[in-house]
């Protein structure tokens, strides 16, 4: 989305603290939602832009990728050159979803805690939403991956294995022993039901059985003790795109802790640490390297072999080139992507001056010195 800016959308400065941001979102939320304007258009495309500013900068890894690749690149490359996926409003607006992280905590379905939040000013305002239990979106994790250099500029697959937490299967993620008491079949054993008004669809814990989805009373499943949750060990293939660097993060969706209640699973960020290469050294898309040379091509010229990515390529010495010298390799640095172009190479020489010398060649080099312009050698 172009001339999209999350910061003046909110009308914050890029230095404000979480906490002011969820107070900007929260006052132009009572403003712009469309319970307080049926029918304005404009005031639903105004409630759109300002959620999903808070849906940018509410999430410090998504704010902070933000922050780092700025608009268009966080829009088309953030987390590992996925691009960021904006936030799903042709469903109608979901309370929980947009606004159930902004008052203090997350609802338990069947756990016997719920709460409301108003919007109005005290004494007299109105209720934009009831934000009671329901399934809750599970955490993002963050996993650190180290991986070869090469490996990040051409891309690569990798196989982890690790322990991650899972919905039990016993309970479908309920805590419950599912044959110790019957569905509730108002909500068909979810704990909550909807309701459309208007273009929203708004969730409420449901009424016969006060969020449990059991009527009658439930013993805790055996299996996960009434966690909802079993650690289980996973093997998951992560592809790693082409041209990832130090920090960069690629996310591996519906892989992080999972949810409660039938809530979605969280993401997985893989954090890529590079491993150094001997040969080069990256900054950005370049790539910078060292070859020796003779005195003799510094001073005559000459031609080098230099290594590249893919091989070995020929370098041309003009003559009097100097000590630390830079030439360089068009297209020869970071290979180009989708969205990104190639890099190029930067070769910097070192000239190799002869350590021992014969009587002879001593005195052509004494000799030389007498022919040679003093000025010639100070340059």
């Amino acid at each position: 989305m172009m001339n999209f800016d999350p910061y003046e959308e909110l009308g914050v400065s890029k230095d404000a603290s979480t906490e002011d941001i969820k107070k900007a979102y929260r006052k132009l939320a009572r403003k712009y939602h469309p319970d307080v304007n049926p029918g304005d258009k404009s005031a639903e495309e105004k409630f759109k832009r300002i959620s999903e500013a808070y849906d940018i900068l509410g999430d410090p890894a998504k704010r902070e990728e933000y922050d780092r690749l700025g608009q268009q690149g966080f829009y088309e490359q953030a987390f590992g050159g996925q691009g960021y996926q904006r936030p799903d409003f042709s469903q109608g607006f979901s309370f929980e979803d947009l606004f159930g992280d902004l008052f203090g905590g997350r609802a338990q379905a069947g756990r016997g805690f719920s709460f409301g939040t108003s919007f109005g000013e005290p004494g007299g305002g109105f209720d934009f939403f009831q934000a009671q239990a329901g399934p809750q979106p599970g955490g993002d994790q963050v996993y650190k991956l180290k991986i070869g250099f090469r490996e990040a500029v051409f891309g690569t697959e990798k196989t982890l294995e690790f322990e991650r937490a899972v919905p039990c299967s016993a309970c479908g993620g309920q805590g419950v022993d599912l044959t110790s008491a019957q569905a509730c079949p108002a909500c068909k054993g979810t704990g909550r039901t909807t309701r459309k008004q208007g273009q929203m669809q708004v969730m409420t814990v449901c009424s016969r059985c006060g969020g449990s989805g059991r009527l009658g009373q439930a013993r805790p499943c055996l299996t996960c003790r009434g966690q909802g949750q079993v650690l289980k060990r996973e093997t998951i293939k992560a592809r790693i795109p082409a041209g990832v660097d130090n920090g960069s993060k690629v996310r591996l969706a519906g892989k992080g802790l999972p949810g409660r209640d039938g809530g979605p699973p969280g993401d997985l960020y893989l954090e890529i640490e590079v491993t150094p290469d001997p040969v080069f050294r990256r900054e950005g898309r370049d790539l910078y390297t060292e070859v020796p040379i003779s005195l003799f091509d510094a001073v005559l010229g000459g031609q080098v072999e230099v290594p590249t990515l893919t091989g070995r390529a020929t370098l041309k010495i003009p003559a009097g080139t100097q000590n630390g010298q830079k030439f360089r390799l068009k297209g020869q640095g970071v290979p180009k992507t989708k969205t990104k172009p190639a890099g190029d190479l930067y070769v910097s020489v070192k000239v190799m001056i002869p350590r021992k010398l014969t009587p002879e060649a001593k005195e052509l080099f004494e000799q030389l010195r007498e022919k040679v312009p003093a000025e010639a050698g100070r340059r």
